[in-house]
C-alpha cells in the first residue's frame, strides 16, 4: 500500500496523468468537438505550461 501511495504522489505519475489528459483532449478535439477546438487547444497549452512550471520548480533531486 505504501508503494501505491508513493507512486500516486510522485512527479512521474502527475506528469503521466497530465500527458494522458492532453492526449484525450486532442482526440476529443478531432472527433467530437471541432467547433470548440480553439478553446481546448488553449486549455491544453495552459496545461502544458503548468506541467513545465511544476517540473522546473520541483525540489526533488534528479535520479536516472
Amino acid at each position: 500500500m505504501k508503494k501505491i501511495y508513493r507512486l500516486l504522489y510522485s512527479n512521474k505519475f502527475v506528469a503521466m496523468v497530465m500527458l494522458l489528459m492532453q492526449i484525450i483532449t486532442f482526440v476529443a478535439m478531432y472527433i467530437w468537438i471541432s467547433d470548440y477546438s480553439k478553446v481546448l487547444f488553449g486549455l491544453s497549452t495552459v496545461l502544458s505550461a503548468v506541467l513545465i512550471i511544476f517540473e522546473i520548480n520541483r525540489t526533488e533531486g534528479i535520479y536516472f
